[in-house]
């Protein structure tokens, strides 16, 4: 008598095999889905947040502040030293979904991709610590800063903030008059 497999055994090994090997590159597609959509997102995330705190950081210390463009458009000065070089304007606006920095005139630097909105608006809060927007900055001492952003990465939209609204901030303004 020969010992071996038959037919049958080697065609339900190969079956079984064959059944294994898709379970685990399945496991593994569904695993490379979602490692690169938490990475989009981190990176989405880590976007809005370097440019809003480089924004925040500029204008705590800016003295006159101007919001242009129905608020898509903020300009400002930095107070120098006594004797010190002169002031220029500093201005963040949204250019396509690039948060931007434009400082002295015609020299601007990305600060944040895949931005689908920028808001700027003067104000203070009220008796009832509600945080009134103006369109007169002359007399505010708080600037707030709305954003929110998206990208698709393999095929699936992201958002920041994921519950699709915008992320807030504010910043208090040190040198308004």
């Amino acid at each position: 008598m020969k010992k071996g497999f038959t037919i049958i055994e080697l065609l339900v090994a190969v079956v079984l095999l064959t059944i294994l090997v898709w379970g685990i590159f399945a496991i593994l597609n569904i695993a490379d889905a979602t490692l690169n959509t938490d990475t989009g997102l981190i990176d989405l995330q880590q976007q809005v947040r370097q440019g809003l705190d480089g924004m925040i950081k500029e204008l705590r210390n800016s003295g006159a502040v101007t919001v242009l463009n129905s608020g898509g458009r903020i300009e400002f000065i930095i107070p120098t030293s006594i004797g010190g070089p002169s002031s220029k304007v500093i201005s963040y606006y949204l250019d396509g979904n690039q948060i931007k920095r434009e400082h002295p005139e015609n020299t601007v630097k990305v600060l944040a991709n895949d931005i689908n909105y920028l808001s700027f608006c003067c104000g203070h809060y009220d008796a009832l610590g509600n945080y009134i927007c103006d369109t007169d900055c002359s007399n505010s001492k708080m600037i707030q800063i709305q954003v929110s952003a998206s990208k698709t990465v393999r095929q699936r939209v992201l958002v920041f903030p994921s519950n699709g609204g915008v992320l807030t901030e504010k910043a208090r303004l040190r040198n308004a008059s």
